[in-house]
């Protein structure tokens, strides 16, 4: 009878060991991948609001884009705070409920998006880790089995952060993404994802196709009201019949066989005339010179009140040897309209508007080139002069930007040694109780040593 007792106790601590080492795994897991969706978001929270609006688009929706903002400023703070709780084991019984609820929002979301397939991808980890539409949505498949098996089992498992600190480890997660957030949205992301990063060439290499196709496009033009699209180059309307050329843009949904997808090393940014018929990058982009790209993403939405510090910028420019030139993804009487109210005396060519905001983000953005080579973006609000021609501005554009990496581990290094802390001090009374423990013991053996010799 003792036997079967004893091999039962056994069976059974062998059952809580294994569920307990699948409870960790599981708040590791679906921790990590929260902890880093929510990270990435708030690295470039202007990627986000753009695919944000891919779907608002597909679906026919208008949102109203500051609502578009804090939504995005919300989903990547609570995404990172869900990871970190899952990951510490805090509020062991809300956190899985909290990721479950999420997962019953974007399972049928991403189920749509893979039959439907209304955008490219589905930016779940924004420019950081593209993957397909079908594996984002069996992610999700697995990550919805995961809370299932946490709801029911995860206080099996102690926390990591004692209950009376894990308000300070909320606070503390809101305090560093929210900051995150908040750079990646007024200067640039800290940590540059996308095709075009700081000291790479610029415009880049052609892709070779390895036949005669190109990446297809659609040109728009006008004529009495008539608005028609065309596809060929070579069949494009004349001016002389009444066309006025209106917008280029991409084929996103268009496979073409044999043209392979950029990468960070053959990505090529195409600048294009001002009616867009023409590719002129190379004939003003001079690999020898120095270059202000200025980045003017959305003619209809920037304000007039920056064409004070564009024309100062523009000025300076000239007077320290600088080209500045604008890019700009806007229709031709947008830029009409644009140079008219802002008196802008600097050139304005055209470009794809999925590029330019891959580019850089910001309306508008700054881009300096040297010699052929990014050496850094910025937003032009982030740059703090309001008189380019003021005392004391350098002369040196290199002193412009802001060193956001740093800034990136100086604040991923505090946040890191507060959550240590926090872990430390929930751990130190078990510590010491068990140190207290040992001590007691040895100090009855010592005790019972004694009085045999004696």
């Amino acid at each position: 009878m003792q036997c079967l007792h004893s091999s039962s106790f056994v069976s059974d601590k062998k059952r809580h060991l294994i569920r307990t080492f699948f409870v960790w795994l599981i708040r590791e897991i679906t921790g990590g991948v929260f902890l880093f969706s929510g990270f990435v978001k708030a690295i470039d929270p202007w990627g986000t609001i753009y695919k944000f609006n891919e779907y608002f688009a597909a679906m026919g929706l208008e949102i109203w884009p500051s609502l578009v903002v804090v939504g995005v400023f919300g989903l990547s703070a609570v995404e990172f705070t869900v990871g970190l709780f899952l990951m510490c084991g805090c509020f062991r019984v809300s956190t899985p409920r909290t990721g479950l609820l999420f997962m019953f929002v974007m399972l049928p979301l991403t189920l749509w998006v893979a039959w439907k397939n209304p955008v490219a991808d589905c930016g779940c980890f924004g420019d950081a880790l593209i993957i397909s539409n079908w594996a984002t949505f069996w992610k999700n498949v697995v990550l919805t089995a995961m809370f299932l098996y946490l709801i029911r089992y995860n206080k099996v498992c102690r926390c990591l952060i004692s209950p009376q600190l894990q308000w300070l480890a909320c606070v503390t997660c809101g305090a560093y993404i929210l900051g995150i957030s908040l750079y990646g949205f007024l200067v640039q992301p800290m940590i540059d994802f996308r095709g075009y990063p700081v000291n790479s060439l610029f415009p880049g290499e052609d892709v070779e196709t390895g036949d005669d196709e190109t990446p297809s496009m659609i040109f728009t033009y006008e004529n009495n009201g008539v608005k028609k699209e065309f596809t060929d180059v070579d069949s494009l309307p004349s001016a002389d019949d009444g066309w006025v050329f209106v917008e280029r843009r991409t084929l996103p949904s268009v496979t073409v066989k044999n043209y392979p997808a950029p990468t960070t090393e053959d990505k090529s940014f195409r600048i294009w005339s001002e009616d867009g018929e023409e590719d002129i990058t190379e004939e003003i982009i001079d690999t020898d010179s120095k270059y202000f790209l200025l980045l003017l993403p959305d003619l209809k939405n920037l304000s007039i009140a920056s064409s004070w510090r564009i024309n100062s910028l523009r000025d300076w420019c000239d007077q320290h040897d600088i080209e500045m030139i604008g890019i700009t993804g806007g229709s031709r009487e947008e830029i009409e309209e644009w140079k008219d109210l802002a008196m802008a005396s600097y050139p304005i060519y055209v470009a794809d508007d999925t590029s330019i905001k891959e580019l850089a983000r910001g309306n508008p953005a700054i881009v300096y080139l040297d010699k052929g080579r990014i050496r850094w973006k910025s937003s032009l609000w982030s740059i703090e002069k309001d008189d380019y021609l003021s005392d004391g501005v350098s002369g040196d554009p290199m002193g412009f930007p802001h060193d956001g990496k740093t800034m990136l581990r100086n604040m991923t290094g505090l946040f890191v040694g507060i959550i240590v802390v926090l872990i430390a001090l929930s751990l130190m009374p078990s510590f010491l109780q068990r140190l207290s423990s040992s001590f007691s013991s040895m100090s009855r053996k010592l005790k019972r040593n004694n009085n045999r010799n004696i």
